[in-house]
């Protein structure tokens, strides 16, 4: 049961850092009113968005990590 926590605190970890670097999750082009808005560059703040989205999928992947040990467990059971 202790090893569940730890895909809890990964997604929970990606999925925050994701909204700090992209707070909007918008999927658009970073233009320059966004980046005057933020302080940052467009290309820092491009690179901040592409970072966000990528951190999204290990997000996704610690669901599975979830998923795994209790179809195995029921598995078993039977």
């Amino acid at each position: 049961m202790a090893f569940a926590i730890l895909p809890l605190v990964s997604r929970a970890v990606c999925i925050s850092l994701s909204f700090e670097l992209n707070p909007s999750q918008t999927f658009k082009l970073v233009t320059e009113t966004d980046a005057a808005a933020s302080g940052m560059s467009v290309a820092k703040l491009q690179e901040n968005y592409v970072t966000s989205h990528k951190l999204i999928i290990p997000g996704r992947i610690s669901y599975l990590l979830l998923y795994v040990p209790q179809s195995q467990a029921r598995h078993r059971a039977a």
